[in-house]
C-alpha cells in the first residue's frame, strides 16, 4: 500500500512539474510575442580595423530595413548574418537577440590580410586561404607588402578567388613565400622588402646588403632560402660585401651573380 502511495505522489509530482514548465513555456512564448527589438550593439572579435560598427549598422538599415521596434521573434536573424558577411571584409557573422532588454547584438569576425599587393594603380588583400579582397581607403592593415605588377589581371574592387586556376597557384605560392619568411631564422627579421620586376620575377630586397635576388616565380622557396645563405656563407667572404648587384636564384642548381658595371 505504502509502495503504492509512493508511486501516486511521484505522479502527481510529476504532473505539477510538467504543467509548472508548461505554464512558465507559454509565458515565455507570449512575452517574446510582445517583447520588441530596442536597439543594435556591434562588436567585433578582432582589432582590425577595415569596418566599423556604424559602418555595420548603416548597412543594416539599408539593405535589411526596419527591425528596431520589431517583434523579436519576426527579426530574421540568419538574413542579417548572411548581409552582413556578404562584404568583403567580414568573414563570419553572428546575430542574436537577448529577450530582457530586446537588444539585437551582431558580431563581427573581419577577414585577416596577410598580404598586401601595391600595383600601382591599385591593389588588394590576400588572407590565408587565398580570398583576395579589397583595400581600404582609411585603413592599412601591419602586413607583408610586394610592390609592382601582379602577373595576370585582377579587377578594381574584386572579392573573391581567382577563376583561372594558374593565378590560385601563383597566390598559393605566394603564401607559401610568406610562411617560409617567418619559418627561417635567417629571412624572418632580414626582408626589407618584395617586389615584382617587368618580367614577372619576385625579387627580394634584404637588410644584410644591397643586392636584389631573383626569386623568379613563387615556387621552390627554401633551395632558392638555402641558395642565399650559401651566396652569403662562400660567395660573399671571398669576393667581398657588395661586390655583385643581382644574385639570380630562379634557375635550378645556379647562382648567377651579375656586378655593377654590368
Amino acid at each position: 500500500m505504502k509502495r503504492k502511495l509512493r508511486f501516486i505522489l511521484a505522479a502527481i509530482a510529476t504532473a505539477a512539474f510538467a504543467a509548472v514548465c508548461g505554464t512558465a513555456l507559454h509565458s515565455e512564448r507570449k512575452a517574446l510575442k510582445l517583447s520588441t527589438c530596442s536597439g543594435i550593439d556591434v562588436s567585433f572579435s578582432d582589432s582590425l580595423k577595415f569596418i566599423s560598427a556604424d559602418d555595420i549598422k548603416g548597412f543594416i538599415d539599408d539593405r535589411y530595413g526596419a527591425y528596431i521596434g520589431q517583434r523579436i521573434d519576426s527579426v530574421r536573424l540568419d538574413d542579417i548574418e548572411k548581409l552582413v558577411e556578404s562584404r568583403s571584409s567580414v568573414l563570419n557573422a553572428e546575430a542574436w537577440i537577448t529577450p530582457a532588454d530586446g537588444m539585437l547584438h551582431v558580431r563581427v569576425v573581419q577577414r585577416a590580410p596577410v598580404m598586401r599587393f601595391d600595383t600601382g594603380d591599385g591593389g588588394f588583400y590576400i588572407d590565408r586561404t587565398g580570398y583576395v579582397f579589397p583595400l581600404h581607403k582609411t585603413y592599412t592593415a601591419p602586413v607583408t607588402v610586394v610592390k609592382g605588377k601582379v602577373p595576370f589581371k585582377i579587377p578594381r574592387g574584386f572579392a573573391g578567388y581567382p577563376e583561372n586556376p594558374s593565378d590560385r597557384q601563383w597566390i598559393a605560392g605566394m603564401l607559401n613565400l610568406e610562411n617560409e619568411i617567418l619559418r627561417s631564422r635567417s629571412m624572418r627579421d632580414d626582408v626589407l622588402g618584395i617586389s615584382i620586376d617587368s618580367d614577372g620575377d619576385l625579387v627580394l630586397s634584404l637588410k644584410r646588403g644591397k643586392e636584389k635576388f631573383i626569386l623568379g616565380r613563387p615556387d621552390d622557396i627554401r633551395t632558392k632560402f638555402d641558395k642565399i645563405d650559401k651566396y652569403f656563407g662562400y660567395i660573399v667572404p671571398e669576393k667581398g660585401e657588395g661586390h655583385y648587384r643581382i644574385v639570380n636564384l630562379k634557375y635550378k642548381n645556379q647562382i648567377i651573380c651579375r656586378q655593377k658595371d654590368t
